[in-house]
């Protein structure tokens, strides 16, 4: 995880969800698509980046506080 004082604040790249939630880059965009994975943000320069704490807060709500899909 990236190392920040403020978590809410920190963005990521794409290979940090990649990673994190063992997604291909073709089913990282096709869930993003589909309304089932949140979207980047759009900085800067064209940098896609997530922002930390909504991939958390997706995290929590979708896959539960065990990292387990619920069903």
């Amino acid at each position: 995880m990236p190392q920040s004082k403020q978590p809410e604040r920190a963005y990521v790249p794409a290979s940090y969800p990649m990673a994190r939630y063992a997604l291909g880059r073709t089913t990282l965009w096709r869930r993003i698509k589909n309304g089932t994975f949140p979207p980047p943000r759009f900085l800067p320069g064209g940098q896609r980046r997530w922002l930390l704490a909504e991939l958390l807060e997706w995290e929590r709500k979708t896959l539960g506080p065990a990292g387990e899909a619920q069903s």
